[in-house]
């Protein structure tokens, strides 16, 4: 996400200066497909809070399961198969 999104998506510079990153949370019925909840917050919002949201949608029976995922730049090792420096 470009720099400029930084005051709107505030995100971990780590020591490089302002950036900008988002989290994405979705919801949605399987079986229907449709969407049950979306949002977009700032890189920095903790997941617990995310998370306080979606269940809030939550109706007994439901089924919820939660992919925490974060993009792997090119220079983590998730993005060599896991494998530092490969």
């Amino acid at each position: 996400m470009p720099k400029a999104n930084a005051d709107a998506f505030t995100a971990h510079g780590n020591h490089h200066g302002q950036s900008a990153g988002v989290k994405v949370a979705l919801a949605f019925e399987l079986l229907s497909g449709n969407i049950g909840f979306h949002s977009l917050q700032a890189a920095t919002e903790p997941d617990k809070s995310i998370a306080r949201e979606v269940v809030a949608g939550v109706r007994r029976g439901d089924l919820v399961l939660r992919d925490m995922a974060s993009p792997a730049s090119a220079s983590s090792p998730r993005s060599s198969g896991g494998r530092p420096g490969g």
